[in-house]
């Protein structure tokens, strides 16, 4: 009996110092911190750099975004950036109410073939506030604290005329940090969604935020495979009317044995990684 609780008392010890070990992880300054907000049926991606600077990747619909960040409860003044991957609502009007709250220092915002009168109040607002506009190619990677922002689509501003569809005009951002890889490309079709890795040389992407809330239009197979993802985010509203995510892109996830995280279940979903590790709000530890 002496010998069984010895043991038993060992084993908490052990298990004590791995979870310890791990809380010790997720509470180091040097973590990037990635947040898929919860805005409904929309798009919206926070990223804290391990020295605390913050961007945002879209901004949902309305004033969700504001809720959302509301939610996670950080000490935010200021973004760095802001970065608007195409002028679709449910990616860019929550910037109206950004605004009102928030300094903003940079917003990236290419202007395509169908914007609308929506495109001219936001830029009407932007001027009002005297917040500097900038585009965004393949040529304009950039670079925040230790964090790499490669801008893979589109290509050339040029091509962001061409399209009929305003979705193709998305902005494909590869993000790295150390070992860590992260693709997103706001509502890119699966044509282009290949077409912008073409170039590289990275084989395997940790995490994916998968295209269009999950619509059959991304995030093909092919795609799947190539990427070959640890994760897949779906950012998508409950209930809503498009069916996203379609269920052919959710059988594909399953197959390639990427862990799936979706904001219409999970509400704000949090990942953080230390350039070498990533982990999940559930303790989960996955090496990258």
């Amino acid at each position: 009996m002496k010998i069984q609780n010895l043991l038993l008392a060992m084993l908490v010890t052990i298990n004590f110092i791995i979870f310890e070990g791990i809380r010790y992880d997720l509470n180091q300054n040097d973590l990037l911190e990635i947040y898929f907000l919860d805005v409904g049926q929309g798009d919206s991606i926070l990223i804290k750099t391990p020295n605390g600077s913050f961007g945002l990747i879209d901004t949902g619909r309305e004033s969700n975004i504001l809720t959302a960040l509301n939610e996670i409860n950080l000490k935010i003044d200021k973004f760095e950036f802001v970065i608007i991957t195409h002028p679709d609502a449910d990616h860019y009007e929550g910037i109206l109410e950004l605004t009102e709250y928030y300094d903003i220092r940079k917003l990236f915002l290419n202007k395509t073939k169908k914007d609308g009168d929506l495109y001219l109040e936001v830029i009407r607002k932007l001027h009002l506030k005297d917040i500097k506009t900038f585009l965004l190619y393949s040529s304009t990677d950039f670079t925040l604290d230790s964090v790499d922002f490669d801008i893979l689509w589109p290509i050339s501003l040029e091509e962001t005329y061409i399209f009929d569809n305003i979705n193709d005009s998305s902005t494909a951002i590869l993000i790295t940090f150390g070992n860590l890889s992260m693709y997103s490309a706001g509502d890119l079709s699966s044509q282009y969604e290949l077409e912008s890795i073409s170039q590289l040389e990275i084989q395997d992407i940790d995490i994916l935020k998968v295209g269009h809330h999950g619509s059959k239009a991304s995030t093909s197979f092919e795609f799947l495979e190539k990427i070959s993802p640890e994760i897949c985010v779906v950012q998508v509203g409950e209930g809503n009317q498009y069916g996203h995510p379609n269920n052919e892109i959710l059988i594909n996830i399953q197959k390639i044995g990427a862990t799936m995280l979706r904001t219409d279940s999970l509400g704000n979903i949090k990942i953080s990684s230390n350039g070498e590790f990533i982990f999940l709000r559930n303790g989960a530890k996955i090496e990258v």
